[in-house]
C-alpha cells in the first residue's frame, strides 16, 4: 500500500509542473585578456534587442548596457556599454560621453549553439585610457537543460530501478 502511494504522489508532483518548459541560452564573450562574461536569454537571439544582464566588470569599467543589432538575418553585432552609452552597432555606433566605455563585436552566423569567432576585429571605444586587451574574441553559445526535464529524467530512472532492483535482490 505504501509504494502504491509513494507511486501516485510521485505522478501527481510530475503533473502538477509547468507544462511549459524551456531551456535557456547562455551566451559566454570572451575578450583579448581572457576576462570572460556571460548573459543568459530565454530563447536563442535572431532579432535586434536590447540585452538583459547583470553588470559585469572587466579592467575597470562596469558594463551595465546591452543591445544586439542584425546587419544581415546572421549576423549580429553585440554592443555592451557602461551606464552613459547609447545606440547601437549600426549605423555610426555607440555614441559616447567622457570617462565612458562601449566594446562590440560583429559574430557571423551566431544564430545557433556552438562557438563563434568574431568577423574582422572586435572595436573598442573609451574616453578613460586605451587598452588593446577591452576586445570581443569568441561568444560560445550553449544550451542549458530546464529543471523539468531533468525531473523527468530522475522519475524514469528511478522507474527503472524497481524491477532491476527486484530482480538483483534475493527474495525473502
Amino acid at each position: 500500500m505504501y509504494r502504491y502511494f509513494t507511486v501516485t504522489a510521485l505522478m501527481f508532483v510530475a503533473l502538477m509542473l509547468p507544462m511549459r518548459a524551456r531551456a535557456d541560452y547562455v551566451y559566454t564573450f570572451t575578450d583579448l585578456g581572457g576576462d570572460k562574461f556571460s548573459l543568459t536569454e530565454a530563447n536563442l537571439i535572431t532579432a535586434n534587442q536590447t540585452l538583459s544582464f547583470a553588470p559585469f566588470t572587466i579592467q575597470g569599467f562596469t558594463f551595465t548596457v546591452g543591445n544586439v543589432f542584425f546587419k544581415t538575418s546572421t549576423d549580429p553585432c553585440f554592443l555592451f556599454g557602461t551606464a552613459g552609452v547609447t545606440g547601437t552597432c549600426g549605423g555610426t555606433g555607440p555614441s559616447l560621453t567622457s570617462g565612458n566605455a562601449a566594446i562590440f563585436a560583429d559574430f557571423p552566423n551566431a544564430t545557433a549553439v556552438g562557438n563563434y569567432a568574431i568577423n574582422g576585429t572586435s572595436i573598442a571605444t573609451n574616453h578613460v585610457a586605451s587598452n588593446n586587451n577591452l576586445f570581443l574574441q569568441f561568444v560560445n553559445i550553449s544550451q542549458t537543460p530546464e529543471p523539468s526535464s531533468l525531473l523527468l529524467l530522475g522519475t524514469g530512472a528511478l522507474g527503472f530501478l524497481g524491477p532491476i532492483r527486484r530482480k538483483l535482490l534475493p527474495r525473502k
